[in-house]
């Protein structure tokens, strides 16, 4: 993707993109929403958007062959910040749960869903309440409210 404000922007070429339409392209740039949890062959293209002569559905479509040689190697792909973290709220391995709650997406497993949420949930008060208990250190939260209290 190409960053304004960047090297990239302004000099394109020298990083072999070719923009036909710069201000249509970043109009477009700031108003795409881009679905985290679908492949990106499924996203919607860019106008005018070009990276060594391929368009973007091109760039696409290599970026998701990439990605299935990485899975099939064992490599994860597209672990997302929250993925990763609610896996490990969830005691399992982040390509594990991707694996399993996209499984539960697809076959509308809900309850299943809602498990691993109520899981989540409760490995998160649970986390809260240690992470705020006296002697766990955090004193500088002890210290702001008895500044507040007192």
């Amino acid at each position: 993707m190409l960053a304004i404000g960047t090297a990239w922007e302004s000099d394109p070429r020298r990083y072999g993109f070719d923009i036909g339409e710069p201000e249509r392209l970043y109009h477009k740039m700031m108003s795409l929403h881009v679905d985290s949890w679908v492949p990106t062959s499924m996203w919607p293209s860019l106008p005018g958007y070009r990276l060594n002569g391929k368009g973007f559905a091109e760039l696409a479509q290599e970026t998701a062959a990439f990605a299935a040689r990485l899975e099939r190697a064992g490599i994860s792909t597209q672990i997302h910040d929250q993925v990763f973290l609610m896996a490990r709220l969830a005691g399992m391995s982040p390509a594990g749960f991707k694996r399993q709650t996209s499984k539960c997406i697809a076959d509308g497993d809900f309850d299943r869903l809602e498990s691993f949420a109520s899981l989540i949930n409760k490995n998160i008060r649970a986390r809260a309440a240690s992470a705020f208990s006296e002697g766990s250190g955090c004193s500088c939260l002890r210290q702001s409210s008895a500044i507040t209290s007192g």
